[in-house]
């Protein structure tokens, strides 16, 4: 399984923000805007992340996404390759 874009990419995002109400990197809610993208109060657009991420075993399943805001995402996988 693929990385889902398109329309599959949207309902998934969809499901998820009615899990995750808020970005768990800063703690900024998320919600829909009048174009339909889901973004955080912060202003940063919501990026789907793997909980497990890809180099440590982790799938592409739906079970294994959450949303988090773009900089938090881009910050989580700058902190993991640095190690």
């Amino acid at each position: 399984m693929s990385v889902p874009y398109g329309e599959e990419r949207r309902r998934l995002m969809r499901r998820l923000i009615l899990i995750d109400r808020c970005c768990p990197g800063c703690a900024s809610p998320f919600y829909v805007d009048h174009t339909g993208k889901i973004v955080a109060r912060n202003g940063q657009i919501a990026t789907l992340d793997h909980i497990i991420p890809r180099g440590r075993g982790g799938r592409n399943a739906n079970w294994n996404f959450r949303l988090m805001c773009r900089a938090c995402n881009q910050a989580k996988g700058l902190a993991a390759a640095l190690r």
